[in-house]
C-alpha cells in the first residue's frame, strides 16, 4: 500500500514520493537495512526539526492500521509517525513510536483504528525539536489489519513479530521476553520468557477479545 516503502527509488537525490517537511534529508547507501539505499536524516539545530512525509494513502474510518519502519541512530533519537487526516486535509490524529537505542536497527511499529473522518494516512520519519543527530531510516510498510472473525486472539502462534517481541502482545511485568526460533510447539518461532528473578514475575498479554454474555 506504500508507494517506495524501501527508499530504493531516488531521484535528485531523495527518495521518490516522500516529501521534505523540513531539514536536510537524503537517500544514503552508508548503511542500510535492506537492499541498496536508505534516508538519511540529519538534525543539526535544537530548536528545528527534520521530516520527511510519504504519499498519502486511502483509508476508511472503524478499519485497522498498521505502520512500520527501521531506524538507526548515529547519535540522538528518531520516531514514526503515522497520521490521520480528513476531507479537509487536516491532521487529526497522530500516533507515534520512537527508538532511542544508538548503532542498531531497530523496528518501530503502531497499530491504530482509524478515527471517525479519516480519508487518508501517512507517515512521517522524524527528528523533532530538541534532538540533534543523525538518523537513517529503512523498510517502511503500511498495510490494513484484517481480522479472522473466527479467530478473534490475534497472532495466537507467536508467529508475527515486531522489534523482537510477538505482534499484538505486551510485556505486562518487563523483563527479559524475546520472540525466539529456539524451540516450538508448531510453526517457527515461539516467544522466550527468561526470569532470572525469585521476587519478581515475568509475562505477556494479549490483545483483548470482544465477548458475549449468554
Amino acid at each position: 500500500m506504500l508507494p517506495n516503502s524501501g527508499f530504493e527509488q531516488v531521484s535528485g537525490g531523495k527518495p521518490v514520493g516522500w516529501s521534505v517537511m523540513s531539514g536536510t534529508v537524503t537517500s544514503s547507501t552508508y548503511t542500510v537495512h535492506s537492499a541498496v539505499y536508505s534516508v538519511q536524516l540529519t538534525d543539526n539545530s535544537s530548536t528545528a526539526s527534520v521530516g520527511l512525509r510519504s504519499q498519502k494513502i486511502s483509508v476508511t474510518p472503524g478499519k485497522d492500521y498498521e505502520a512500520s519502519v527501521y531506524s538507526y541512530n548515529a547519535q540522538a533519537s528518531s520516531s514514526l509517525y503515522l497520521e490521520f487526516w480528513d476531507a479537509s486535509n487536516t491532521l487529526i490524529l497522530f500516533p507515534t513510536a520512537t527508538n532511542n537505542t544508538l548503532n542498531q536497527w531497530k523496528q518501530l511499529g503502531i497499530s491504530q483504528t482509524a478515527p471517525t473522518g479519516a480519508v487518508y494516512a501517512s507517515l512521517r520519519v522524524y527528528s523533532g525539536q530538541g534532538n540533534i543527530g543523525t538518523s537513517y531510516f529503512d523498510d517502511a510498510d503500511f498495510r490494513e489489519l484484517v481480522k479472522d472473525p473466527n479467530t478473534p486472539l490475534r497472532n495466537g502462534g507467536m508467529e508475527s513479530t515486531i522489534d523482537g517481541m510477538p505482534r499484538y502482545w505486551d510485556s505486562i511485568f518487563g523483563g527479559n521476553i524475546t520472540s525466539s526460533l529456539e524451540r516450538k510447539r508448531s510453526g517457527d518461532r515461539n516467544v522466550k520468557m527468561v526470569d532470572t528473578s525469585a521476587t519478581a514475575g515475568i509475562g505477556v498479554r494479549s490483545q483483548k477479545m470482544i465477548v458475549f454474555q449468554m
